[in-house]
């Protein structure tokens, strides 16, 4: 499965790499889950860890350059997957809402995630798995400025807009 191949390109997250003063470092009981689900043979970029809430997340990639994130909660059980898309399998419905979101503006899709739970979490509010989702990120071109302005949201599995996300989901999240 290469659905997150970049052909080449250097991964989203290591654009956005910190000094190692602020490397997080996971629990071993977190490392050891990832590498029972995921085993070296399959891993050939990361883990790189980063803190994000009250638990952690491992940015890595396969050997088909496919991206992924692995996001554990304070207990050190994965709480679900993402998946970061390539842009020809950008979700079609999620692209016609901000084509017509930014319409006239120069806008760029700059990351899509879609996120899976992993089949044991429940949501600690309902007791039921939660759906997938997208988390979309794009960059904006505003008269006048240099700097890009990035709008973050999530969608439904089915790419209808669900809410804004006021910041970057961690350090290595584009700023």
């Amino acid at each position: 499965d290469n659905e997150g191949d970049t052909e080449g390109k250097k991964p989203i997250w290591s654009k956005n790499k910190k000094d190692d003063a602020n490397k997080y470092n996971p629990p071993k009981a977190m490392v050891t889950d990832f590498e029972k689900r995921n085993p070296k043979t399959r891993v050939a970029k990361g883990p790189f860890w980063v803190s994000r809430d009250d638990g952690g997340v491992a940015y890595f990639s396969n050997r088909n350059k496919a991206e992924f994130e692995a996001v554990y909660g304070g207990d050190n059980k994965l709480i679900k997957t993402g998946t970061v898309m390539r842009k020809e399998r950008f979700s079609r419905p999620i692209l016609k809402y901000l084509a017509e979101k930014f319409k006239g503006e120069k806008y760029k899709v700059v990351k899509m995630v879609r996120y899976d739970f992993d089949s044991k979490y429940r949501d600690p509010d309902t007791g039921k798995r939660p759906k997938s989702y997208f988390y979309v990120v794009v960059s904006l071109k505003v008269k006048g400025k240099t700097d890009l302005q990035y709008t973050r949201m999530t969608f439904d599995n089915n790419g209808n807009f669900t809410g804004l996300v006021a910041s970057p989901l961690d350090e290595k999240d584009i700023q």
